[in-house]
């Protein structure tokens, strides 16, 4: 394989579910060996399977199935066993299928069941159900004992070249504790997230001031990328004072929620290095021009670690100064900015602009008026039977974006966020809001994560920014309360509303952001 390509690795933890009957009897081989059906493969091209010590090569089939699957090449899975006979792995793209049933399934076996779920069969069978046929070990004695029992999963590392199963045992039942020092073995180390390019996604970065905000002839900026510990590569616009001499203190900029760095987070990025700071302007995993799959998806585990991520980068630059590092985060993400400064102690300062707790709106409502059990039951239920949709379909389904055309009736908040999104002011092209929107089971997550419950015991500065106006004030107001110690601090802004403090420079307290960090990063 050629040294520049490369394949990103994902570590996905998900609940088991079907891909085939549990209950279809086991149907033996003659002599305890596989010998294979009648669907010989005709397609030439061979692939390889290593599991552990063991290897084994494969033909692929002559369809458009194996074609479209070998063409989405180099990646690797995490698969999932799965009733005593196979391993799955649910791909994020759906491939093209050609579905048949065959009956008896032989071992060895590389099937597509619906048009999104691999499927490799380690034990003959019979199943009533239909799959597309991508490939077929070619001398599958051993594959059984290769994969494991039924407490074992396998994470497969496929290219066009070949296979790599490696083994990666997960007990279905273990204590909490050991589950995080097993993840602490697949963290990344903060260097090689920045200096092993070969294992970044390759972006497709655009080159031209594509901004919602005019360019500072008093700033540097250039495109940079870097890796958060789940393997996903971010985008990020860097502002640098021009004539910057040493180290600086830097601060990372988000948001707001559904927003893209073109917009808000990059205007407050280049105005704080206006101002002698060293910034970048990232978009969160799955959205803009950062990578993951799939897009438009929310997490408050991940999306708080792409903050952390974002430390680690400005952590190992020779321009920074890694013990004057700050954060930003506006509207839902300076709930996520407030999350990340409660677990990352490198975080010396953060400020919290127009704020939502996007957790505590998704489960309560706004101004918690559907804080009960029956309404979060609904909401999950209906989110739920979304994703048996989105399974079916092999794709998820946008909630669309800010409400256009507008209602007569729409709620001033809903009016101000039309004229930020929707209008010349703060359209952009690749911004959630101003388009289709997140997935709609985006809200699941939030549903059972509070993201601010330790939020007490932050001992690092924090400043909250709300508009006087604004729907969300109570968010600020709120988190303010649970804070404790004397860095930290409240202002209203008089006269704003929630979108005023993402563009209006004659509104947002630049001078109040400078000093603060001034103070607290020195």
């Amino acid at each position: 394989m050629k040294p520049f390509i490369i394949a990103l690795t994902l570590y996905l933890f998900v609940n088991i579910s079907s891909c085939s009957t549990n209950d279809a009897p086991i149907v033996e081989p003659p002599n305890g060996e596989t010998t294979g059906d009648s669907n010989t493969p005709t397609m030439n091209e061979q692939i390889r399977i290593i599991i552990g010590n063991a290897s084994f090569t494969a033909t692929l089939e002559d369809n458009a199935t194996a074609k479209a699957f070998k063409a989405s090449l180099p990646i690797t899975v995490n698969m999932t066993e799965h009733a005593g006979n196979e391993k799955f792995y649910y791909l994020p793209t759906a491939l093209p299928t050609s579905t048949v049933t065959p009956g008896t399934i032989f071992a060895g076996d590389l099937m597509l069941w619906g048009n999104s779920c691999l499927v490799l069969f380690y034990e003959t069978f019979s199943s009533p159900y239909s799959y597309t046929r991508i490939g077929k070990i070619d001398k599958p004695s051993g594959l059984s004992a290769a994969v494991g029992d039924r407490n074992i999963t396998r994470d497969i590392r496929i290219t066009s070249n070949h296979i790599n199963i490696n083994l990666m045992k997960q007990r279905i039942k273990f204590i909490f504790t050991s589950w995080f020092i097993a993840i602490s073995l697949f963290t990344i180390n903060a260097q090689d997230v920045q200096t092993n390019k070969n294992d970044m996604e390759n972006l497709n970065l655009t080159n031209e001031w594509d901004k919602t905000f005019p360019q500072s002839d008093q700033v540097k900026h250039s495109k940079v990328t870097f890796r958060n510990r789940y393997g996903i590569t971010l985008a990020a616009d860097l502002y640098m004072p021009k004539n910057a001499e040493g180290k600086l203190p830097a601060i990372a900029v988000c948001g707001p929620f559904g927003a893209v760095k073109e917009q808000a987070s990059g205007l407050y990025a280049q105005t704080m290095a206006e101002r002698g700071f060293l910034t970048i302007a990232f978009d969160p995993s799955f959205t803009g021009e950062s990578g993951g799959t799939p897009r438009y998806v929310a997490s408050p585990d991940i999306n708080t670690e792409d903050f952390c991520a974002a430390v680690d980068f400005l952590s190992l630059r020779d321009d920074v100064d890694s013990e004057r590092i700050g954060i930003i985060g506006i509207c839902g993400w300076g709930g996520l900015a407030i999350n990340a400064a409660a677990i990352d102690t490198r975080i010396k300062a953060t400020v919290a602009s127009t704020m939502y707790d996007m957790s505590r709106c998704t489960a309560n409502g706004y101004f918690d008026e559907n804080d009960n059990t029956d309404a979060r039951y609904e909401m999950r239920r209906q989110l739920n039977a979304q994703r048996t949709i989105d399974a079916r379909n092999g794709s998820y389904a946008t909630a669309g974006g800010v409400v256009d055309p507008l209602p007569q009736d729409a709620p001033q908040f809903v009016k101000d966020y039309h004229d930020y999104y929707k209008t010349s002011r703060g359209y952009h092209s690749r911004s959630l809001n101003s388009n289709n929107g997140w997935n709609k089971t985006s809200a699941l997550s939030f549903l059972n994560a509070p993201i601010l419950a330790y939020s007490d015991e932050i001992r690092s500065a924090v400043l909250l920014i709300h508009g006087e106006k604004a729907h969300s004030r109570y968010f600020s107001e709120d988190a303010f309360k649970k804070l404790k110690g004397d860095n930290k601090e409240l202002m209203i802004v008089s006269g704003a509303n929630h979108t005023d403090l993402y563009d209006r420079t004659d509104i947002i307290p630049f001078d109040k952001l400078e000093s603060f960090f001034k103070e607290y990063l020195k």
